[in-house]
């Protein structure tokens, strides 16, 4: 595979079980009282594991996930704030205005609830040559979970947003208030800087379905899901963010909450490794030669290889949203292996992902191309 960069993030143990919150903020351009959300939206983000995106409605930088979301839960008004999509304390809503005091305490109560699982980014894979990304999301659960009504899901982001271009400005209803940050700032405020600007929900509004398997989840289970995706040509990626999660999918307000949450920029997805006391290797050490042949495919793809012990793997195929679309488990001996996979009944033409496995969950993937 050409021009490949790999990235395996580990968690220390000491923060194994750290509750990191989300904030969704619900913005538009024709908003004037978003650039005081926008002024919330920086004290909220100064507490720790706090991370933050911008869902903007109704204006150039729309999209239909976050548009999802509105409709649903606040009609489409704006300014709005949802934390972990919880039901705030003694109301029955999910989001708010611009209640500074209510949306604080609803933070602070958050910050403080014990985790049921983690989210990391287990592995991030960029494609130069094709432009593509992979990223691995793990989740690690802490206690034992009963349900059918959990999914992965992940959110890309520009850092900022800012153009010389009316469809970008911002109303401002504060340009003469005093004292305010954006006093004298103008209406609308010309090139103003969009941060954390939403570009992609890649599981939707309500997460992947199928990406949590359902029934009994144990405690120390660790669950992963694989997304990969095309990025536009044209795109910054030093501008790029990402935030991983798992969350609640149902029927009601009570049943969306988001459990957990992790972010990473594309720049850290690049270059940033860190290291634990008992690392898994993101390459399978143990294996050389690894041959994904022909490729481009048609119809039978072979994957060889040498293996240095006996071991059982897991291969699988994974389409450009991350779902498995071909999956099979072998045990393999040491010395030379070659298994034959038939794409051609499962598989329509496009870019996948091939994954090899171990049990201690170190891997090998190579882009496979179907004709």
């Amino acid at each position: 595979m050409i021009s490949i960069f790999t990235l395996c993030l580990f968690v220390n143990n000491t923060d194994a079980q750290t509750k990191k919150v989300m904030i969704e903020n619900l913005s538009g351009t024709w908003c004037g009282f978003c650039p005081d959300a926008a002024v919330i939206l920086e004290e909220l983000e100064s507490y720790d594991n706090v991370m933050s995106v911008t869902i903007h409605v109704n204006d150039v930088m729309e999209i239909p996930e976050g548009a999802g979301l509105a409709d649903e839960h606040t009609g489409g008004g704006v300014p709005a704030f949802f934390i972990d999509r919880k039901i705030y304390p003694n109301t029955d809503f999910i989001s708010y205005g611009l209640e500074r005091d209510n949306i604080i305490e609803s933070l602070l109560l958050q910050l403080e609830e014990k985790p049921i699982c983690d989210v990391n980014f287990s592995s991030f894979n960029y494609d130069s040559e094709d432009n593509i990304v992979s990223v691995e999301l793990e989740a690690e659960f802490f206690e034992n979970y009963q349900g059918n009504n959990l999914r992965f899901n992940l959110y890309l982001m520009n850092k900022e947003i800012s153009e010389d271009d009316s469809d970008y400005y911002q109303a401002n209803f504060y340009n003469f208030m005093e004292g305010h940050d954006y006093q004298n700032a103008g209406n609308p405020i010309k090139n103003y800087v969009h941060k954390d600007v939403l570009v992609k929900m890649y599981g939707g509004t309500w997460g992947t379905a199928n990406s949590v398997r359902n029934g009994l989840i144990s405690r120390g289970e660790k669950l992963k899901f694989v997304y990969s995706f095309p990025l536009d040509v044209s795109i910054d990626l030093s501008n790029l963010e990402f935030i991983g999660l798992i969350q609640k999918y149902g029927q009601t307000s009570n049943d969306i909450e988001i459990l957990n949450s992790n972010k990473i920029s594309f720049e850290q997805g690049l270059n940033e490794v860190a290291t634990s006391s008992d690392p898994v290797g993101l390459t399978l050490n143990n294996i050389e030669f690894f041959n994904a042949f022909p490729n481009p495919v048609s119809d039978v793809v072979n994957i060889a290889f040498r293996s240095h012990e006996n071991q059982n793997i897991k291969i699988s195929i994974f389409n450009h949203v991350g779902k498995s679309v071909l999956s099979i488990d072998r045990a393999v001996r040491i010395g030379d292996f070659q298994e034959s996979l038939n794409v051609s009944e499962k598989l329509k033409s496009g870019i996948y992902i091939l994954k090899v496995e171990n049990e201690q969950g170190a891997f090998i993937s190579e882009k496979i191309v179907v004709d």
